[in-house]
């Protein structure tokens, strides 16, 4: 186990590019915690505790949130998660559709947002070996809207992947991924007021003197992830990535092109995930995990635990279901921002996941409803290779 952390971190310092080393160190920190978390988790599954779940679940870290769009089914779209995450599904191809409604009952516009994705993983044998190792390619899409401005920002990425098996069983995987997309952002002046616009009575009907820049953009925007799998014991299987967005430090900013000069970069954002995989039963899995994203100076943390439960052994009907919460850090405090049950069923090759997102201010403030629904569909390939194990939602 210590050559394969030693070989994981190597492969970090040749991989990345300067400009992603200099993002990591600016977030050394809490960087270095959390790895050391991973490492902790890895040496007690070799300890084959019974009680791991507890051990993965409930440790709290001080960490982000920051410019992206964020669903709460982290995984359906795991290439947005981390692009090392492409091709890891136990199929040959994997369709995937999320749609996520935040606080339309308690804003006049509130924000809805879609994703929708596609990947596929082939066999690779260069050098006719028993290990199998796989190369992964894939595309996104995600569109975040606003509809009272009619605000979008769209984002279209292509993703690749090489996993490379430490072992002749498979059950051992070092990855590294790649995306390169493009980032367009656009709103409707038509849809939008300005003060002097303003008749002093009861309408906006003058023209306004605002330097208004051009309502569309496109710029490019470069990530890499790294990937750890491995079934460190029988009945268990661990997966944990790494993953640097934004690498071009690409700027959003309308005013890009106009005389009025304003920058208004992306900020790098760091992302941390673990889950791991623990057979109870015959037909039952407690899937925890972990999920902690940096983009300076947010912190955001997901943590909980979602239960599978099958009824026959070849999985053709599978329950879903699981408890997250979400802690926050902004910009002054810490909080448990909401909690998140979840709920999904799937028949044969087709999964559909259901979450709703519960303000934690609701519950012990009686203010308004700010929660959020979310619903995810997806389709999955024959299995072909059940060691690469990937979290459903």
């Amino acid at each position: 186990m210590h050559s394969v952390h030693s070989l994981f971190f190597s492969a970090i310092k040749v991989l990345l590019p300067m400009k992603a080393l200099s993002v990591a160190f600016k977030f050394w920190w809490s960087g270095r915690n959390i790895l050391l978390f991973y490492y902790f988790c890895a040496n007690l599954l070799n300890m084959r505790s019974r009680y791991i779940l507890f051990a993965l679940t409930w440790v709290f870290f001080q960490y982000s949130f920051g410019q992206d769009v964020a669903f709460s089914q982290r995984y359906v779209t795991s290439p947005y998660l981390n692009p090392a995450l492409t091709g890891i599904f136990n199929g040959s191809v994997r369709v995937n559709a999320q749609y996520r409604n935040q606080w339309a009952n308690q804003l006049d516009f509130g924000f809805q947002s879609f994703a929708a994705s596609g990947d596929i993983n082939y066999d690779l044998n260069l050098f006719k070996s028993t290990s199998r190792d796989l190369l992964g390619l894939g595309i996104y899409f995600v569109n975040d809207r606003i509809e009272g401005i009619d605000f979008n920002t769209n984002f279209i990425a292509l993703s690749g992947a090489f996993h490379k098996s430490l072992n002749p069983k498979n059950s051992h995987y070092l990855g590294f991924g790649f995306q390169f997309g493009v980032l367009q952002k656009n709103i409707n002046y038509e849809q939008t007021n300005f003060g002097d616009q303003f008749n002093h009575v009861d309408a906006y009907s003058f023209p306004t003197n605002e330097p208004v820049p051009a309502n569309n953009f496109a710029v490019e925007d470069l990530s890499i992830g790294l990937l750890h799998l491995i079934n460190p014991v029988r009945n268990v299987e661990l997966q944990t990535g790494i993953a640097f967005h934004h690498l071009t430090v690409p700027n959003v900013s309308f005013f890009r092109f106009s005389e009025v000069y304003d920058r208004n970069s992306l900020i790098p954002k760091f992302t941390f995930h673990t889950a791991a995989s623990i057979k109870t039963g015959a037909y039952t899995h407690v899937i925890p995990r972990l999920i902690v994203t940096a983009q300076n100076p947010f912190v955001d943390v997901e943590m909980g635990v979602n239960m599978k439960m099958s009824t026959f052994s070849t999985e053709d009907y599978v329950f879903h279901g699981g408890l997250g919460v979400h802690i926050v850090r902004d910009l002054e405090t810490v909080a448990i921002a909401s909690l998140v049950p979840f709920v999904g069923v799937q028949v044969k090759n087709l999964l559909l996941g259901m979450s709703y997102d519960i303000g934690i201010n609701q519950i012990y403030h009686h203010t308004r409803n700010f929660s959020t629904f979310e619903f995810s569909v997806s389709y999955l390939g024959e299995n072909e290779n059940e060691a690469l194990f990937c979290p459903r939602f």
